[in-house]
């Protein structure tokens, strides 16, 4: 896998855990969900991506 794809694979997790975390009920806390969104949210940095814009 080259870098583009690794990206690419990020970004697509990324915005796949935000949509779900979108649609939970208010003042629901789901751990997990958000320790994979903090990891992928650091790598994708790492990377260079700007993530404001996959948090729709």
């Amino acid at each position: 896998m080259n870098s583009f794809e690794a990206v690419s694979t990020a970004i697509d997790q990324f915005a796949m855990l935000w949509r779900i975390k979108s649609a939970q009920p208010e003042g629901v806390l789901n751990k997990v969900l958000e320790n994979e969104l903090t990891t992928l949210e650091i790598k994708l940095h790492a990377f260079g991506v700007n993530t404001d814009s996959l948090k729709v």
